[in-house]
Formats: structure tokens, C-alpha cells, sequence
């Protein structure tokens, strides 16, 4: 009986210290927009933050009618960010080295908001239902991105790109 209550007095603690270790610790960062890199990476501090959850196009990509969505893109986050006073919530850095996370600007979620505004797409990777359900409505109000003829999604963008390179370097690339 004595053994078995050491074993709860001690047990319980390390389970504890296990369920709680397990939940990832939210951090956050608050400064002013330095620079605006594209439409899903901005600068602050010196940090490189990386919107969390959503893809925008690469600066030298064009719709299929020959229009600059990467520039564009941009042009909005900077209009919207910079100099700014932003703040971020994540919980870790990605494997670059980036925090990846949500950027708030007076209580708004910048990163819902450059997809309700068309200017940027959900990351595949990204199941959650708020921006599933902001980049649905862009798309059936047809605003920005969406409102375009068509354009390649980010992600098989930067793909063709890779594949281009190396064929111009003469490796070959699955």
C-alpha cells in the first residue's frame, strides 16, 4: 500500500510534467514593419517573420495574362504594413530559421486578411476552416487574385522554377 501511494506521489508529478511539456508554449514579437519582402514575408527587428498558414506569389510572377501578382501582392502588404507597429504570435521557427506565425495590426489578422482580400491563397498544408472559409469567399466574390483570368498557385510556381534552374545548370530533377 505504501509502495503503491510513492508511485502515485511520484508519478503524478512526471505525467504532469509529460502532458504539459507536450502543449507548445505560444511567444510573441512586437516591433515596427522594417521591410516588407513579398506578400507573405515581412521584417521585423531584424527577424524574418513568415505569415503563417498562407502562400503569396512570388515577386516575379505574373498571371496568365501577363499581369505582376507578385509585385502586387507586395505593393498591399507594404501599403497595409509598413512602418508599422505589428505584432506576431508563434510558437516556433521554421526550418529556415524564420518565425513563422500570425501578424496582428491592431487586433487584425493580417494573414486572414491578405486572403479575404485576394492576395494571397491558403498554404495546402493548411486545413484550418476560418481560412478555407476567407479564401472561399474571395473566391466567389472574385477579388483580387481571384478575380483574374487564372494564375499558377505559389507552391507549383516556385516548383517550375526549381526545375527550370537546374535544367539551365544541367541537373536533372524529378
Amino acid at each position: 500500500m505504501i509502495k503503491r501511494m510513492w508511485v502515485i506521489f511520484l508519478g503524478f508529478p512526471l505525467f504532469f510534467l509529460m502532458v504539459v511539456g507536450s502543449f507548445p508554449i505560444e511567444k510573441s514579437i512586437s516591433g515596427i514593419v522594417e521591410h516588407v519582402y513579398d506578400g507573405d514575408t515581412i521584417f521585423v527587428k531584424g527577424e524574418k517573420i513568415r505569415f503563417f498558414g498562407i502562400d503569396a506569389p512570388e515577386l516575379e510572377q505574373k498571371s496568365f495574362t501577363g499581369k505582376p501578382i507578385g509585385k502586387w501582392s507586395q505593393k498591399y502588404l507594404e501599403d497595409k504594413l509598413l512602418g508599422k507597429v505589428v505584432l506576431v504570435k508563434y510558437y516556433e521557427r521554421g526550418v529556415y530559421g524564420r518565425i513563422i506565425g500570425d501578424v496582428f495590426l491592431e487586433d487584425v489578422n493580417i494573414n486572414l486578411d491578405m486572403i479575404s482580400k485576394g492576395m494571397a491563397v491558403r498554404s495546402y498544408y493548411n486545413k484550418k476552416w476560418i481560412y478555407i472559409n476567407y479564401e472561399l469567399n474571395a473566391r466567389y466574390k472574385r477579388i483580387g487574385l481571384f478575380g483574374l483570368f487564372g494564375f499558377e498557385a505559389p507552391w507549383d510556381y516556385r516548383k517550375k522554377m526549381k526545375k527550370l534552374s537546374a535544367k539551365k545548370v544541367g541537373y536533372a530533377t524529378k
